[in-house]
């Protein structure tokens, strides 16, 4: 998973360095079921999650990752940004923030 983060990472460089905001979303389907099939295998010693901690959870996990392999890469390539992984109910988005306040949309469109 982490080379496909900085292969997209990378192909993204030509937008932030064209002065863009950019926001990267993504799925964690896959990543939720390993984490829910996790749990029921260690049941009942360990107390399983809810499906919407779970997904939290791997939303998290991949921000995070997301977040260091784009901020590295953008320092290396000499682009100044903060990067932000965002936690919410429906999606995580990063937001590349430079040149004012960045816009992020609900999961609802509004």
């Amino acid at each position: 998973m982490l080379r496909s983060m900085e292969l997209a990472c990378c192909q993204s460089v030509p937008l932030f360095r064209s002065g863009n905001r950019v926001v990267i979303t993504y799925g964690n389907g896959p990543q939720v079921e390993n984490l829910l099939v996790q749990q029921e295998n260690s049941a009942p010693e360990i107390p399983q999650h809810l499906l919407d901690i779970c997904v939290a959870m791997t939303q998290g996990q991949i921000g995070t990752m997301l977040q260091q392999v784009l901020d590295k890469i953008l320092r290396v390539e000499g682009i100044q940004r903060d990067v932000v992984t965002l936690v919410s109910k429906g999606a995580i988005v990063i937001v590349g923030v430079g040149g004012g306040i960045p816009v992020i949309l609900e999961p609802d469109g509004s």
